[in-house]
């Protein structure tokens, strides 16, 4: 059995089922150095997230609970929201909001941004 943090539980930690009864996998968005970002499918309402996939020893354990902590206090309109941390052994799961763009892509579609632009974007 799994345990997830809920990003608007008051409690430290709660249990809930598996990660893997509550999502499917889709593709791969994005790669780092301590893990990747996978499209992914809550199986129930069929909403679709990203989930950032981490392992432990790789990331450090200490550090993926000290990001969740500081992704459960944040709550900003131009910030990815948290909907929640699983565990599965030594692999951690951030359920995320999932965007459409990043700010590569922004950057991208228009690479010189005025000021004006900027504090439109940024804001």
């Amino acid at each position: 059995m799994g345990s997830c943090v809920s990003a608007k539980a008051k409690e430290a930690q709660e249990e809930f089922i598996s990660f893997y009864s509550n999502y499917t996998f889709g593709a791969q968005l994005g790669k780092g150095s301590f893990g990747s970002v996978l499209l992914s499918e809550d199986r129930i309402t069929c909403k679709a997230y990203s989930v950032k996939v981490q392992k432990g020893r790789q990331a450090g354990e200490d550090n993926i609970k000290y990001e969740a902590t500081l992704w459960q206090r944040l709550n900003h309109n131009n910030c990815v929201g948290l909907i929640g941390i699983f565990q599965e052994a030594d692999v951690y799961f951030a359920v995320m909001e999932l965007c459409h763009c990043s700010l590569w892509d922004r950057l991208a579609a228009a690479p010189k941004w005025s000021v004006t632009e900027l504090i439109g974007d940024i804001k």
